[in-house]
């Protein structure tokens, strides 16, 4: 690929629609007449939130899902329904409070600082979020961190970039960085962590960059690729070699310059200061 022949909107095969109020308006009210029909065993969970926090499963709430799905409500309709039933099951009798610092996540903060999933607050050349992947956060001692609270950190971080219009429409992309993930890595964990992105929760996963593969990375990648499925496989970029290659290829191919790809992987943002970016929040009732 080369940058003259890729649009950066549609170049990891996206699709888009216009974006009306009239067509937000419709489609929202078919949303809400197809879930009232809606009989399956797992609607459960999502009644039970609209019964207990009506206000976590308002049309705010709902639209996420249908630009997630560019508007196919019948594919909403699944969505929506697997994120409450995922999100019971992560966050357990949270699962139906405002996912806030101070209210689901509270008691989390030593995952939340751990935080495998970052934003770097920068988006792409097509309006995308860029999300930092670090395993390598990781304690080596798997008694050092739950991994259910590791995966409501991984869920914050998601919805935190969700607030933003634009990458509810357009979407993210996900830089991996496991050069210095474990040799063993917790495939249980990420197994977790890939179901919150399989179906759940409404983000639009343009691309997940893999970045200085580590020298075990051809003996997990089977299993890997069969965890994430194959749409998410589509989306898979695996860049090796020299700093350089891999930041010339993706700015040059992908949008992604090196002033917004952390220096923890010898780009040019500065050092992520998610400490920073947490108490802000925190302060803020986020």
């Amino acid at each position: 690929m080369g940058k003259a022949d890729l649009d950066p909107l549609t170049r990891y095969g996206q699709t888009f629609v216009e974006e009306t109020p009239a067509l937000v308006k419709a489609k929202l009210s078919e949303l809400n007449d197809a879930l009232a029909k809606e009989t399956g065993k797992d609607v459960k969970f999502y009644n039970d939130a609209r019964d207990k926090c009506p206000d976590e499963v308002n049309d705010t709430f709902k639209l996420k899902f249908l630009r997630c799905e560019v508007f196919r409500v019948n594919d909403a309709v699944k969505r929506i329904i697997k994120y409450w039933k995922n999100r019971v099951e992560i966050f357990e009798e949270k699962a139906f409070m405002p996912l806030t610092l101070d209210k689901a996540l509270k008691g989390d903060e030593k995952s939340l600082e751990i935080s495998v999933l970052r934003d770097t607050h920068c988006k792409d050349d097509g309006g995308r979020a860029i999300l930092f992947f670090d395993p390598g956060r990781l304690p080596k001692n798997r008694d050092e961190y739950d991994k259910k609270s590791m995966v409501r950190s991984f869920w914050y971080t998601l919805h935190s970039v969700l607030e933003d219009g634009e990458v509810q429409r357009k979407g993210c992309v996900i830089i991996g960085h496991p050069k210095h993930a474990p040799s063993k890595p917790d495939f249980e964990l990420e197994k977790m962590q890939v179901g919150a992105l399989r179906g759940s929760i409404p983000i639009r996963i343009g691309a997940i960059h893999i970045c200085h593969p580590p020298w075990f990375f051809e003996l997990v990648w089977p299993v890997f690729k069969l965890m994430i499925g194959s749409v998410l496989r589509k989306r898979v970029n695996i860049h090796s070699g020299k700093d350089e290659k891999i930041l010339g290829n993706l700015e040059s191919k992908f949008g992604i310059p090196k002033e917004k790809i952390p220096t923890d992987m010898s780009g040019g943002l500065l050092q992520l200061d998610h400490m920073a970016w947490l108490e802000e929040r925190r302060k803020a009732g986020l």
